[in-house]
């Protein structure tokens, strides 16, 4: 199974995230995306000075990521799915191969 993401933007500017991640990777995942949400992100941007809530959970081989602007804010989904991308392929390399092109929708 690859990575596979969906970002749909919310009314308020937000962005309502669904990533499916192997089984086997969903652990090293959730550990980037909780520095994500501690504000050490391993991809460096603007976009965080947008952030008023970060939420995070998992079911299965699905990670939710809901990203919260603050008032007057929106998110940019193509900067946002670049960090996405950017936490998702450490993950890919650690299996010791190249990292793949991750398919996306966005709406």
């Amino acid at each position: 199974m690859k990575n596979s993401i969906r970002i749909q933007t919310l009314p308020e500017g937000g962005l309502d995230i669904q990533l499916q991640v192997p089984a086997d990777q969903q652990g090293m995942v959730l550990e980037r995306f909780e520095r994500c949400q501690n504000g050490t992100c391993d991809c460096k941007t603007t976009e965080y000075d947008k952030l008023a809530q970060f939420d995070l959970s998992a079911t299965g081989t699905l990670v939710s990521l809901r990203l919260t602007p603050k008032p007057g804010e929106a998110f940019n989904p193509a900067e946002v799915e670049r960090c996405l991308i950017t936490n998702l392929a450490p993950a890919e390399s650690s299996r010791n191969t190249p990292a793949p092109e991750v398919p996306t929708a966005t709406s």
